[in-house]
């Protein structure tokens, strides 16, 4: 598995996607949650975007996965994806890495 931190930048007015997919969006990602491919996400502290760290086989497959997302899919958002060597993971981190 390889790691990946995310960044997410809005496109649109943040209020227009918001009332668009929201929900769709969340929903998504808690699906992303649920199968141990998103650890940790959330907007960043200036309302632009979001932080995204996640797992997958490789980073052409988080780019595949990414695309299910309704922010990307309509076109609301982009996203910089940095795979990093993550070897100093927490304990209980560790066990979701595990091939």
């Amino acid at each position: 598995m390889s790691l990946f931190i995310m960044y997410s930048t809005y496109l649109r007015p943040v209020e227009e996607i918001h009332a668009e997919c929201l929900d769709e969006h969340v929903d998504y990602l808690q699906k992303l949650i649920d199968e141990d491919v998103l650890f940790y996400g959330g907007r960043r502290d200036t309302h632009e975007g979001g932080v995204y760290i996640a797992s997958a086989d490789s980073k052409e497959a988080f780019e595949d996965i990414i695309q299910g997302d309704p922010f990307y899919k309509t076109g609301s958002i982009k996203y910089e994806i940095i795979a990093f060597d993550g070897h100093m993971v927490h304990p209980d981190i560790a066990k979701y890495l595990q091939e």
